[in-house]
């Protein structure tokens, strides 16, 4: 097992000697349980010696049974993944979500995942950590269009997803060149457009002149149309102070409201709500509230406006023809009963002659092996197997139980 010196509590002479044949880059599992050893046993029997699980620095009371997970042998899709509760998302409305994710190329598996299960109509990510090396064909997912504005691969950096159901247009009219937001107009039959926009305050910047251009760029924004802003503002509203006094004064003075009030980010130290939705009115929206996995360190924060509304291209279909019924015998038996003569033969303009053959083999064809539409299913990648799957739910299971003993340390719970 690979792990640092003082996590693992090895001497530095047994430390030394693994580590000239250790792989040039790992992660070590006590510190962020995102690459698990494949010698550990998830399962691991109290009568062995050689138990991993028994090592890690565990707080009083945490027991193996909070490890336990559920057999997903032979299941290779993203089904196996279950224990996650998407009730929410299963309501009527549109669904719009945001998440933190720190580096999106190698999470973007989990975030297909999400994809999948959510069905958002928007899926807001900022700090996508990108820059131009970074095509969008490896960052796509399918029945999803991408807007980006990068930074680099250190930091920075948004992108929202929109579904391909929906029409929409970018507004490049209120995205600013020193600040990192992307802004989009959602078009719905019958009802007047969503202004969604995504945005990200790095934590050195200059928080009055972010919330400055945020108020401009809103004051943008039609009267008429709907508007939804999601994003880490990295303005912790828990806490009182100036900053958050007049960030909430600008929420006030444009008639916006902030309608998540929940803890999304616990570190090491502090517990703080830095993820904010706000909307024009809030008696459209449904329902609100944080989802809790383990992509980053900060919590995804999600809303549903109240209203369906009326799809556009629902479902991704293709037309095929079917071969039940299609017979060679059949096929030549047709092409036999054809009169070629007057049809082809005694023809003088090739063209008529071209049509009218390309006619008569569509007929056939189409009474033989007849057109039909299927729906086309996503699939997860063929090397997204089940022990993946299971490790990426004993990540966020043990996170979800880090995450708590830490917020009852701080006294607030």
């Amino acid at each position: 097992m690979k792990c640092h010196i003082k996590c693992g509590r090895i001497s530095p002479n047994v430390f030394k000697q693994y580590q000239n044949c250790r792989p040039a880059s790992w992660i070590c599992p006590f510190c962020l349980l995102q690459e698990l050893p494949g010698d550990v046993n998830i399962s691991p029997d109290p009568g062995k010696i050689n138990n991993y699980w028994d090592k890690l620095p565990f707080p009083f009371g945490f027991s193996n049974d909070d490890l336990s997970t559920t057999d997903t042998t032979g299941d290779t899709t993203l089904e196996g993944m279950e224990d996650y509760d998407f009730t929410a998302f299963n309501s009527k409305g549109l669904h719009h979500i945001h998440i933190n994710i720190r580096s999106l190329p190698p999470k973007i598996e989990e975030l297909r995942f999400l994809a999948t299960k959510t069905n958002a109509t928007t899926i807001s990510v900022t700090e996508t950590w990108l820059d131009h090396s970074v095509t969008d064909n490896e960052i796509h997912i399918d029945g999803y269009n991408l807007f980006r504005k990068d930074r680099n691969r250190e930091g920075g950096g948004v992108c929202i997803y929109t579904h391909i159901n929906r029409a929409v247009t970018r507004r490049e009219d209120l995205e600013v060149d020193d600040m990192e937001t992307v802004w989009v107009d959602v078009l719905l039959p019958r009802s007047k457009p969503i202004t969604v926009g995504t945005c990200y305050r790095p934590p050195k910047s200059n928080p009055k002149l972010f919330i400055e251009h945020l108020e401009n760029s809103t004051n943008m924004v039609c009267s008429t149309n709907e508007l939804i802003i999601l994003g880490d503002m990295n303005i912790n509203t828990m806490k009182d102070s100036y900053l958050t006094r007049f960030y909430k004064s600008f929420i006030s003075n444009n008639g916006l409201l902030s309608i998540i009030n929940e803890v999304t980010r616990i570190s090491k130290n502090s517990i703080s709500c830095i993820e904010h939705i706000l909307c024009k009115s809030n008696f459209k929206v449904r329902q609100s509230g944080i989802f809790q996995i383990g992509i980053s360190d900060h919590f995804m924060v999600y809303c549903t406006r109240k209203k369906a509304v009326e799809s556009i291209n629902f479902h991704n279909t293709v037309h095929i023809r079917s071969l039940k019924k299609y017979d060679v015998k059949l096929y030549i038996s047709k092409l036999q009963d054809i009169d070629w003569s007057s049809r082809i033969y005694n023809c003088c303009e090739v063209n008529i002659a071209w049509s009218n053959l390309k006619k008569i083999l569509i007929d056939i064809v189409d009474t033989i092996a007849p057109q039909k539409q299927i729906r086309l299913k996503h699939k997860s990648q063929s090397w997204l197997n089940s022990d993946i799957l299971m490790n990426i739910k004993l990540r966020d299971t043990l996170l979800k139980k880090n995450r708590s003993i830490r917020f009852q340390k701080t006294g607030l719970n």
